[in-house]
């Protein structure tokens, strides 16, 4: 920095420079200095900002879940997975050991050869530079392990429902409602008053899937563990038909279904559409609901799919879908249910996007 000082001799002899002149100079000079500053400092700031957002920092980039799905996974698939994660730009994973439903792979969850490849996958990310994080066990629960007995693990409330004429004493043996692993203890009884026209004794003359005939008694006893499969072939539909002993007038459905394990569009599915369909002669049908069927999930087969209508009066009822499933209960009631409770209790998910 150069100063322009205006000098002049003193009558002694000596020099001094002007005092204002000085001191404005030097402030000038100063300022200059502190904006040149700054703007070099902007600049180195703006160019580092954009280089951080083209190559950031292992701590400023995402990371992911990391799915190993049901025993399906091997050595290779881990390091092609994490190549192309880093690839990318992810900047750590944390494994997952989920199942939901497909066909189950060769590795074990906890086996040795699964141990083996855990430790494969944190050396290939500590490899790639990677951040490798575990989920403390198998499935969504954050609780569960063979280690874990079913009396000490979470706990679902299970039912099952029967009608008893009231007004006196009765004895009378309740279904066992369903059971996970044979754990089952009872919490309670419920009785009250049933709604008008529900219950009422229905005779079932004959239930088919596909003209063949199948047992009714397996979809009013409560049992869900046994069931009627509906496997629909390309682009058909199944049919699960009720013929009873004379016209009903209904205006709800009840039904629990299953996915069908290693069966093409039954496994893995949270809602299949499906439809109800009435007749009179067991020729002519008309739909009169269009529902989605509640595979359950984590719920098990306990969670029921509710449809209610407009009354409809008519001798032969019967269910058709388009995806395989298994259906344990199919009761068709005289008396209005609340539609989608199961939802509205979060006994039951929907997804992003419910098939319809």
């Amino acid at each position: 920095m150069t100063f322009n000082a205006q000098v002049f001799r003193k009558p002694d002899g000596g020099t001094r420079m002007k005092r204002r002149t000085f001191v404005k100079s030097c402030a000038t000079g100063a300022l200059v200095i502190i904006v040149d500053k700054r703007r070099a400092t902007h600049a180195a700031d703006t160019k580092a900002l954009e280089e951080a957002f083209r190559r950031p920092p292992l701590s400023a980039r995402p990371h992911t879940w990391w799915h190993w799905m049901n025993g399906n996974v091997s050595a290779d698939g881990i390091t092609r997975d994490l190549e192309a994660m880093a690839r990318v730009g992810v900047g750590g994973v944390q494994m997952f050991d989920v199942g939901t439903g497909i066909p189950k792979g060769p590795v074990a969850t906890l086996s040795p050869e699964w141990i083996r490849l855990v430790q494969h996958a944190a050396s290939e990310a500590n490899r790639l530079g990677l951040s490798f994080t575990m989920h403390n066990c198998p499935g969504w629960s954050s609780s569960g392990g063979p280690w874990v007995t079913p009396d000490r693990a979470m706990q679902q409330l299970v039912w099952s429902e029967s009608f008893i004429d009231g007004g006196r004493r009765v004895e009378v043996i309740l279904p066992k409602p369903f059971a996970k692993l044979n754990y089952y203890r009872d919490v309670m009884v419920l009785a009250f008053p049933s709604l008008p026209d529900e219950g009422q004794p229905i005779q079932i003359a004959r239930a088919t899937v596909g003209g063949d005939a199948v047992d009714a008694k397996v979809l009013t006893d409560w049992d869900l563990a046994a069931g009627v499969d509906l496997v629909p072939g390309q682009g058909q539909r199944a049919y699960l038909q009720l013929e009873f002993a004379e016209a009903y007038q209904a205006r709800s459905v009840l039904i629990h279904s299953l996915n069908i394990p290693g069966i093409p569009g039954g496994g893995g599915i949270p809602q299949a559409p499906a439809s109800l369909e009435v007749s009179d002669d067991g020729v002519t049908f008309r739909k009169v609901a269009d529902f989605a069927l509640v595979a359950g999930g984590a719920a098990g087969p306990n969670v029921p799919t509710i449809a209610s209508f407009p009354a409809v009066h008519a001798k032969f009822f019967r269910l058709a879908v388009p995806q395989a499933r298994r259906i344990s209960e199919f009761q068709v009631s005289g008396s209005g249910r609340i539609p989608d409770w199961t939802f509205k209790t979060n006994l039951a998910r929907r997804r992003n996007q419910e098939q319809t």
